[in-house]
């Protein structure tokens, strides 16, 4: 027979060893932003928080998901420090590479490119979207949101 012992300070450790990693890794897959504007009325509002999971390589993207991407229409910045800032905008995807462009969007009579998304916001009087700035790079998409938490 055998037997094993641990003590209660291993216990510990190993506990907390593991919740840290859990957080870490929470960390590095969700993150929270808060809306500023109106683009996306009356799904998400102005000061509303939304959790959203980072957008891994490969992950497919649905119509219909709501994801957080980098503003194709604003150059990447630097601080006071040289770190990159970057403008994000939240969208809906309503097309996918090989749908057809919605009207509105430029050369809505072809097909959305290859690795590339559509997005327009749930406001279409108040949104800067695909409308204006055409189909998006799949790349340029930094996560889905996962779920509203109101302001």
């Amino acid at each position: 027979m055998l037997t094993v012992a641990a003590s209660a300070g291993a216990l510990v450790l190993g506990g907390a060893a593991a919740a840290l990693g859990a957080l870490l890794w929470i960390r590095y897959r969700v993150f929270v932003l808060e809306v500023s504007g109106e683009s996306m009325l009356p799904t998400l509002r102005q000061g509303d928080r939304m959790l959203a999971e980072r957008r891994r390589r490969g992950t497919v993207i649905a119509p219909g998901r709501i994801v957080v991407l980098v503003d194709p229409q604003t150059p990447v910045l630097r601080d006071e420090r040289n770190r990159r800032r970057r403008n994000y905008l939240v969208k809906r995807v309503v097309a996918v590479a090989g749908d057809p462009l919605p009207e509105g969007v430029p050369g809505h009579r072809g097909t959305v490119p290859e690795g590339c998304l559509v997005v327009l916001g749930d406001n279409p009087e108040g949104s800067v979207d695909s409308r204006g700035f055409g189909p998006v790079p799949v790349g340029r998409v930094v996560g889905t949101v996962l779920r509203r938490m109101e302001g």
